[in-house]
């Protein structure tokens, strides 16, 4: 993200959790990491985790990508 000039910041989101088992409630705890899937900027996440993807390979291999939404079709052509 920071290749894209995405503050990490701006996704950065603290959740907190309780564990409930059997009638009995644990001690509540942040959780700083991850993002959840109803989460607006998950679309956006994807994105640039597909770009960054295929734009590494296609940097260091004859690889090509062609991608929509979140599938990706990578394929090599040659004589072989």
């Amino acid at each position: 993200m920071a290749t894209l000039g995405i503050d990490p910041d701006l996704v950065r989101q603290v959740r907190r959790i309780r564990l409930e088992m059997e009638g009995r409630t644990g001690a509540e705890h942040s959780i700083e990491s991850g993002i959840p899937q109803e989460s607006l900027v998950s679309p956006v996440l994807l994105a640039v985790y597909i770009s960054e993807m295929i734009g590494c390979v296609r940097e260091r291999t004859d690889v090509k990508a062609l991608s929509f939404v979140e599938d990706v079709a990578w394929w090599a052509e040659g004589t072989k």
